[in-house]
């Protein structure tokens, strides 16, 4: 006992616990936050708007996220890796960032103008979708977050979206008091871009740092595109097969299933933060383990996947869970939605252990896989949304969204490069001593 009391101890003590720890209790703190005013916000918008009017707002957020992915040109995990190996060179990469950002944001809106222009959406529907996807002028900002990131600063992540939230939630409480029009909530999304921007670029400069100092280079910008352009595809994809289905249940069902599926939708993707944050987080620390030694390295990885396996099963569970509180919360209109949380909740599985292979794509520089990955989801989630949705409705989306992911998982272990990755992705809920070993002690020893 006192040895299992010394050896706990010792871990908590140590310097890497203490750093990435601190750094990830900032974010899951920002996201357990905004879980909670968020859907309770959110509940009250979807009661008091109506299936109808909610499914027409969702589905031009999604459609503006699709096109919104058009701008990102894959540089997260890119100038995340970018930081940490060039410190020096700060200022060069996030002005580059910053203009190819930039860049991004004129395309994104030359293609959304032209997919308007051709496809002649309502008057009502296309304005929506402009207002909020100008909101994504902002973004270019976000390369701030890729700094916080690499330097292991996520509390200014975390009360930048914090600031954000605080006001975004408020403004959607207020516009439904006093009955505002729905563009008004098209331009509330915006304006939540601009907050959270705003509170990145306080702290980089309450840092001691300026912009002014920023400046693009051209061989700097080569470098990323050249290392980012699969996770940009890659990015393109995954964005497609995550908001196709509510695009084309519109296009077949209506804007009241698109409202009730995505309260199903929403209600799973809840969860998303929890893999995103820890992995993220983790990303600088895999990357040194990889350049101290294979063994340590390994060991990290194989910490994450089981640890991953099992925060996903919990989290199926209180879906499950849940879903049965789906009509007293939200009332008899979205009943429809538990039967589809139930459903779609096992997709948590895939969406967690997808984020420690993520990982390994940046630091093995696998992104061709990760391209060939992501690009035959989205063909296969496209095709099985269009062919199911049209006999099974809404649960067809539900059922082409898990078969796109199991079947891709299953090609992993016939690829050369990726077999062995995902066996150990695969074993995971058999590894529940190598999950108490790796995942405790192995991921920050």
């Amino acid at each position: 006992m006192r040895n299992l009391f010394e050896t706990l101890l010792n871990f908590f003590r140590h310097g890497g616990v203490r750093l990435y720890g601190s750094n990830i209790v900032y974010l899951f703190s920002e996201r357990a936050i905004a879980f909670i005013f968020g859907f309770a916000v959110g509940v009250y918008v979807a009661r008091e708007l109506g299936a109808d009017a909610y499914g027409l707002l969702t589905y031009a957020v999604s459609l503006s996220s699709i096109f919104g992915v058009i701008m990102t040109f894959g540089l997260e995990s890119v100038m995340v890796r970018e930081l940490v190996s060039r410190p020096a060179e700060r200022d060069e990469i996030l002005g580059t960032g910053a203009w190819l950002k930039a860049g991004g944001f004129l395309l994104m809106q030359l293609i959304l103008a032209l997919y308007i222009v051709i496809t002649r959406p309502p008057l009502r529907t296309g304005l929506l979708i402009m207002i909020i996807s100008s909101g994504y002028l902002f973004q270019i900002l976000q390369v701030l977050e890729f700094y916080f990131q690499a330097e292991v600063c996520s509390k200014y992540i975390s009360l930048s979206k914090l600031f954000s939230l605080t006001i975004y939630c408020s403004l959607r409480f207020v516009l439904i008091l006093c009955g505002a029009d729905l563009i008004w909530f098209a331009v509330v999304e915006a304006l939540n871009m601009l907050c959270i921007s705003a509170g990145y670029l306080w702290f980089y400069i309450r840092g001691g740092h300026g912009v002014g100092s920023w400046c693009f280079s051209r061989i700097a910008a080569v470098r990323m595109l050249k290392s980012g352009w699969p996770f940009y595809l890659s990015s393109l994809a995954i964005m497609l097969y995550m908001r196709i289905d509510q695009v084309v249940i519109k296009s077949f069902l209506g804007n009241a299933e698109v409202g009730i599926y995505s309260i199903a939708v929403r209600l799973v993707e809840l969860f998303y933060f929890i893999p995103v944050i820890g992995c993220a987080s983790l990303l600088p620390a895999l990357i040194r383990a990889k350049e101290r030694s294979e063994e340590l390295y390994q060991r990290r990885l194989s910490g994450l996947f089981g640890l991953m396996f099992y925060m996903g099963l919990g989290c199926v569970l209180l879906c499950w869970c849940g879903s049965y509180l789906i009509r007293p919360v939200y009332g008899a209109e979205y009943a429809g939605a538990a039967g589809l949380l139930r459903s779609y909740s096992w997709v948590l599985l895939f969406i967690f252990t997808s984020q420690p292979l993520a990982q390994w794509y940046i630091v093995e520089g696998m992104q061709r896989y990760a391209l060939l990955f992501a690009l035959g989801t989205a063909l296969l989630n496209i095709g099985l949304n269009l062919l199911l949705i049209r006999f099974y409705g809404v649960y067809g989306a539900v059922s082409a969204t898990l078969g796109s992911y199991l079947l891709i998982l299953l090609f992993g272990l016939f690829l050369p490069g990726t077999n062995k990755v995902t066996c150990l992705r695969i074993s995971a809920p058999w590894r529940i001593i190598s999950f108490c070993r790796d995942g405790l002690r192995g991921i920050l020893q």
